[in-house]
């Protein structure tokens, strides 16, 4: 009877979460949080405090299984980080053709606050800088090119 009572207020849920961490030389360590019954796709993450010039926190998503990030794109997230300032000067590049209005300096004011790595056929990877005044860049690679840049 209290058990039908309780199950009442708060549902029958059971605590299927589970985190599990992975070590990456590189990325250091990667924690992947998931429902055991529902999930299907497994996202790692890393937080990197030297990336950005202030010391702030990026984010590094990289998509996998249960038991780990996907290899490839470990290894493209390492080339990735490793080419940043070219990366970013890619991107500040489409910004000044794309909002010229704008006058957007990727350097002054804004942070990289993620880098997400997928499987997906459409997307290989996404960056998102945020701005003090709450703006966000959004941008989408395949290929290593730019494929949708958009100010939020």
């Amino acid at each position: 009877m209290v058990l039908d009572f309780l199950k009442s207020l708060f549902g029958n849920k059971t605590n299927d979460n589970e985190t599990k961490v992975f070590y990456d030389s590189k990325l250091g360590k990667l924690t992947c949080e998931f429902d055991r019954k529902k999930d299907e796709f497994f996202f790692w993450n890393a937080i990197l405090t030297n990336i950005n010039n202030d010391k702030s926190e990026t984010t590094i998503t990289i998509e996998g299984d249960v038991n780990c990030p996907n290899s490839g794109l470990l290894d493209s997230a390492y080339k990735i980080i490793d080419n940043l300032n070219s990366i970013t000067a890619d991107v500040q590049n489409g910004l000044n053709s794309k909002y010229p209005e704008k006058s957007i300096d990727l350097s002054k004011g804004y942070v990289l606050d993620d880098i997400s790595f997928y499987t997906d056929d459409e997307v290989e990877y996404e960056m998102e800088f945020t701005s003090d005044d709450q703006e966000m860049v959004s941008v989408s690679f395949k290929n290593n090119l730019i494929t949708e840049l958009d100010l939020y």
